[in-house]
């Protein structure tokens, strides 16, 4: 029908108006204006989609443990040292960046670290009996590392008090080895009451022995059992500091928490120990290949540590790459005990560092 013709009339003489009116006549829409589709992403396919996604976050859940390891680490002594970033930097990988403060000069410096400690119950995390639970004591050097903003550290080397956990342990990672371990500490871990702490450990790779003592002083900053306090600080800020006071001067009372010199670059000694012990990734030499690195990411709460005074030390890899020398081994910047955490290890995979 052109459209001026009239109506074509019904059957009984009415007419009917066109179907095709102008006011339902379609306008076209100019190409442009067409929205230009987007092609989807094309998937990484390291990276699990889907139910294999929801599958690994169940699997690596803390609160599940389906695929982690869980033990308590006692007696965890960490010991310190700076050391100029370009010193250090050819010990770990080039796509690995170090962890670096400025010293009081300036200078970016790195940090070595020697990690002693007795690994309890180490066990598959849903089964607190695992009959394949070990406990075993661990000498590691490390360097501290940080990777797209993560806390973490590069393992060297570790040394391990048996024979089973050391060939466990190469299975993932190259440079572990058995060493034989002499302890003796004098205190009570129980009420963080420490006097001394002596380790020797003796592999066919290297030697390791670390002699601390602890001021009485700060011993005895831990109340007794008696008291209602949980320990020293909060006894010293519910006797110190004024819960509402009008002037706000007045409230500003300060608490010294430990009476240790503080190094630079750090102002406080929780800021200190949060850095030198709070990690999130375990870094290492991975077996297979022999050129790759591996990851394990790590999880514990934040630590609160007590300081101690390093008396002697050897640290056989350190000084043989001439990383530190005998008279640098009795300069730490810390040496920091904690009584007892619970540890979370994730399942090693092999890292992946972006170009």
């Amino acid at each position: 029908m052109s459209e001026n013709s009239e109506p074509e009339p019904d059957a009984d003489g009415a007419s009917r108006p066109d179907e095709t009116s102008p006011e339902e006549t379609p306008v076209p829409v100019p190409s442009e204006a067409l929205p230009v589709p987007v092609p989807d992403p094309t998937p990484d396919a390291s990276v699990p989609t889907g139910i294999f996604a929801r599958l690994k976050n169940r699997l690596e859940a803390p609160e599940k443990g389906a695929a982690t390891i869980t033990g308590t680490l006692r007696d965890y002594l960490v010991v310190t040292w700076a050391v100029p970033a370009d010193k250090v930097r050819p010990q770990v990988p080039a796509e690995l960046p170090l962890d670096v403060l400025p010293n009081a000069s300036g200078e970016l410096t790195a940090f070595l670290q020697v990690v002693c400690f007795y690994g309890e119950n180490i066990h598959w995390s849903p089964l607190q009996n695992d009959p394949l639970a070990q406990s075993y004591h661990q000498v590691t050097y490390r360097l501290l590392t940080r990777y797209k903003n993560k806390r973490g550290a590069f393992n060297l080397r570790s040394y391990f008090s048996t024979e089973e956990v050391r060939n466990t342990q190469r299975v993932v990672a190259r440079e572990v080895d058995y060493a034989r371990f002499f302890v003796h500490i004098n205190g009570d871990p129980a009420r963080n009451t420490y006097s001394s702490y002596n380790l020797r450990a003796v592999g066919d790779r290297g030697q390791t022995s670390v002699e601390v003592t602890f001021d009485a002083s700060e011993a005895a900053e831990t109340t007794s059992a008696s008291t209602p306090f949980a320990d020293f600080d909060e006894m010293a800020q519910y006797l110190t500091q004024m819960a509402v006071a009008e002037d706000a001067e007045k409230a500003a009372i300060a608490v010294p928490v430990k009476a240790v010199p503080i190094p630079a670059p750090f102002s406080k000694f929780e800021d200190m120990s949060l850095f030198l012990t709070q990690r999130e990734e375990v870094y290492f030499a991975s077996s297979a290949p022999k050129t790759g690195i591996g990851l394990t990411p790590v999880h514990h709460e934040p630590l609160q540590p007590r300081s101690g005074i390093l008396k002697s030390a050897r640290a056989s890899l350190f000084t043989d790459q001439k990383l530190l020398t005998p008279e640098d081994l009795l300069q730490p910047v810390a040496v920091l005990l904690q009584p007892s955490f619970t540890l979370t290890t994730y399942p090693p995979r092999l890292a992946r560092f972006e170009e």
